[in-house]
């Protein structure tokens, strides 16, 4: 299955570009941040009126033009690669570095970003369009309870599968977190203050940064949840201090280690060491020796999910169980984590009641209770916490925690006395500032936020980034990711200037925002920075429809009225292409003969990079650089 993204109505039916710019000039979204809606209403008519061109006319002159024909590759500098090499050498990959001044992401880092969100979409595809060998494992393992061939595979299995792989990619992130978590503490014990080894939430994350070693680099699967659990900058940082790695706050994402730089477009030469994860030509996702032996000894587990998986079932498929403790007689009990018998007790099953001996009905907000109250009882034994209490802003933190202290000082709770989280938190003033961080998590998993719904609402970004495949983009480094990057460094400044709204971010600004979350030591800092934030900004994926769609309406409202600038719009390619062509000195009095030029160049390099995609995605022969500019040197050709 291979993507090949659609261009928007606007760009491929000319004849109703004026109809179209009067609907944007009504809905207050223009196209173009070089026009107003009415300035490019005016320009179009304008020009056709002078020029005498009808649109149907127009129309059916495009219509009798040739399509270009691409010759393949001739040698290695003619292999289109993605990201293109010019946006992978733009400002640099490494976030390694001291502390100072901060700045947004590079062009290089939002560009390799798009690459890894791609190799995650190809990740996610297999399991939900799975394969022979894997639909009679996995039916066979999740206890469907048929024979193999009485097994209908479709959209709902493959969700559920998904579901199940993450879940599993869940606990073996905990295995490999720990393992680099005690290593990074123990590597940046002397960078703290007087060498005493002693860090406090509010002295911030270290001032060092560095980039995760390239032999400690996990599995795609394991990276993927790594990368939605720092997509939630406050949960992400309180969990560091919490599980007394705070250590990794001053880790960045390795991107050096996932793709390294070479000569000649990126293309490694055959004599060069091959230290890089993923292939730019077919984006494949592959470890070094170094970095699988450190897996393998770290978690004593196979870097391939399914082969662990396969490993471990020996006579007959079977999956992971989950180990779950009673919280009123501390019965363990095995629970599986799926299954396709939707009448079965599991993990992820709607409505969980795990009968125990005892009589206690075991679910999933019981569970989350039973969290809360042993960390009330660590916190009145002179402990530093609970969830929630770590993060920004610390005096709010630090009362929670006297409050608790003086509310059960005398009558520590107990099942019978606060059987739920709304009874353990109804005497702090607002709740939910804490509930958040005890929502129900998976019984493998330290993190203060369930991980697999973390690593599913990345999804919907990922989906968009598919779709769009800015990857591809025939303006990516000359014009989408520059006008992002700008964007964002305005977008921040929102933040101080209109202090307790919700800012609801573009397409294009959420890349650089997520790709600088990436770094959660740069980013605590840019935040605090006056001509940013002047605070840490969290970053809340879980907000209802409605809210973002308001937000979104008042961000846009805020945005153009502080920087005189558009915020929404289209992002397909042939909107990006012309954004890049519009510039200020070009009016409406243009030769038609040479807009019509143009628009087909448009079309050429939408045609060209979707073939590219379309042969990458299929295997087949490669289409050549070479070739588009031999076509853009032809000019069009009458059919």
């Amino acid at each position: 299955m291979f993507n090949v993204p659609e261009v928007c109505r606007r760009a491929a039916e000319t004849a109703e570009i004026v109809s179209e710019l009067k609907s944007k000039m009504q809905h207050k979204k223009p196209l173009t941040s070089s026009r107003s809606p009415l300035q490019q209403l005016l320009r179009r008519v304008r020009k056709r009126s002078n020029n005498n061109i009808d649109d149907n006319e127009e129309e059916q002159e495009e219509d009798d033009y040739a399509p270009p024909e691409f010759a393949g590759v001739e040698g290695e500098r003619d292999v289109p690669v993605a990201p293109p090499a010019e946006a992978l050498k733009a400002g640099g990959l490494s976030a390694a570095g001291v502390i100072g001044e901060e700045q947004v992401p590079t062009i290089a880092q939002a560009a390799l970003h798009l690459g890894l969100l791609e190799v995650f979409w190809k990740y996610k595809d297999q399991f939900l369009r799975p394969g022979d060998e894997m639909k009679a494992f996995f039916s066979a393992a999740m206890g469907s309870g048929k024979e193999v061939g009485e097994v209908v595979w479709g959209d709902t299995q493959g969700v559920l599968l998904w579901r199940t792989v993450v879940e599993i990619a869940v606990g073996r992130f905990e295995a490999w977190w720990k393992v680099v978590g005690r290593e990074t503490e123990a590597a940046k014990l002397g960078e703290r203050e007087g060498g005493s080894g002693r860090w406090e939430p509010k002295d911030g994350p270290g001032k060092k940064v560095t980039e995760l070693p390239a032999e400690m680099l996990p599995p795609v699967d394991v990276l993927m949840v790594w990368h939605s659990f720092m997509l939630n900058p406050r949960c992400y940082y309180d969990g560091c201090f919490a599980l007394g790695v705070p250590g990794m706050l001053a880790v960045a994402f390795p991107w050096e280690a996932i793709v390294s730089l070479h000569r000649r477009h990126l293309i490694s030469n055959t004599n060069r060491k091959q230290n890089k994860a993923i292939d730019l030509k077919t984006l494949d996702y592959t470890l070094s020796a170094d970095a699988e032996t450190f897996f393998r000894v770290a978690t004593s587990q196979d870097v391939d999910v399914f082969a662990q998986l396969k490993k471990e079932s020996f006579s007959k498929p079977r999956l992971p169980m989950l180990e779950i403790i009673c919280p009123k007689c501390e019965h363990e009990h095995e629970l599986p984590i799926a299954s396709l018998d939707l009448t079965a007790n599991s993990w992820h099953k709607p409505g969980l009641s795990l009968g125990c001996a005892c009589g206690f009905a075991i679910t999933h907000d019981s569970l989350c209770a039973e969290r809360l109250r042993q960390d009330y009882k660590q916190v009145l034994a002179g402990g530093p916490g609970i969830r929630g209490t770590f993060s920004p802003p610390f005096e709010r933190g630090s009362a929670i925690n006297t409050l608790i202290k003086e509310t059960f000082v005398s009558t520590p709770p107990t099942l019978s006395t606060h059987p739920t989280v709304a009874n353990l938190l109804s005497f702090l003033p607002n709740p939910q500032q804490v509930a958040p961080f005890y929502l129900p998590t998976s019984p493998q998993s330290s993190a203060c936020i369930s991980l697999t719904a973390a690593v599913i609402r990345q999804e919907t970004f990922v989906d968009k980034m598919h779709h769009f495949l800015w990857l591809r983009s025939p303006t990516l480094s000359t014009g989408t990711l520059p006008r992002a990057r700008e964007k964002y460094t305005n977008f921040f400044r929102l933040f101080s200037l209109f202090p307790g709204e919700i800012m609801v971010p573009t397409l294009d600004l959420d890349l650089f925002w997520h790709t600088h979350q990436l770094t959660p030591a740069r980013y605590y800092y840019f935040c605090l920075q006056p001509s940013a934030a002047g605070r840490f900004i969290d970053h809340n994926d879980k907000l209802p429809t409605g809210v973002l769609d308001n937000g979104f309406e008042r961000t846009g409202e805020r945005y153009r009225d502080t920087f005189g600038l558009d915020y929404g719009g289209c992002f397909c390619w042939a909107c990006e292409i012309e954004r890049d062509e519009l510039t200020p000195d070009r009016g409406w009095w243009m030769h038609a003969r040479r807009e019509r030029k143009k628009r087909w160049e448009r079309r050429v390099k939408i045609a060209f990079w979707r073939e590219v995609e379309r042969h990458r995605s299929t295997g087949g022969e490669q289409v050549g650089l070479k070739g588009l500019e031999k076509v853009l040197a032809e000019g069009p050709k009458r059919r």
